[in-house]
């Protein structure tokens, strides 16, 4: 007969996960929507430090490097959220799903559709790719070599929407 106890309580550590996972982001959510007053933000530089202190002291408290992923992910919804004005709760006071947010996120970056970004970024990143192999076939100095890879680098990350931190 084979032992279950480990597969069942591995089970149950996944449905307290979730469970912590969807209690993150409905707090997280709330928080968010109390900095709203009539869709306009309050201060938003001040709520991205509300974030980081809390982070700083959860991390000094219980001595960890990094927050949990529940956590990181709700962070990251809110954040973006609130950056472009949407809120995350509908008329009634739900809170509106992380998936349902993070596509209202994308309509406001594109103005469009979601299919229309994922189009276009399709597009241009076969462009880049392809410009990429046709510049390591020329011949740059390395200046030229490390601007260009930045510059492509860059591009590459705007149109995910992701900050850009890289440098040579």
């Amino acid at each position: 007969m084979i032992d279950k106890s480990l597969l069942y309580q591995a089970a149950v550590d996944s449905l307290v996960s979730d469970r912590t996972s969807n209690d993150t982001w409905e707090k997280v959510a709330r928080f968010a929507h109390a900095q709203m007053q009539n869709g306009s933000l309050v201060d938003y530089d001040a709520v991205a430090q509300s974030f980081k202190e809390i982070e700083l002291q959860i991390k000094g408290e219980y001595g960890v490097s990094t927050m949990p992923s529940a956590w990181r992910s709700a962070k990251s919804i809110a954040i973006k959220a609130l950056a472009h004005r949407i809120n995350v709760m509908d008329q009634e006071g739900k809170v509106l799903g992380k998936t349902h947010v993070t596509s209202l996120v994308k309509k406001s970056r594109t103005g469009g559709s979601v299919a229309d970004e994922g189009n276009a970024f399709r597009v241009a990143n076969r462009l880049l790719r392809r410009l990429k192999d046709v510049v390591a076939l020329h011949t740059f100095d390395s200046a030229e070599r490390a601007d260009l890879s930045n510059s492509i680098y860059f591009i590459l990350n705007d149109l995910k929407g992701a900050p850009v931190a890289k440098t040579t």
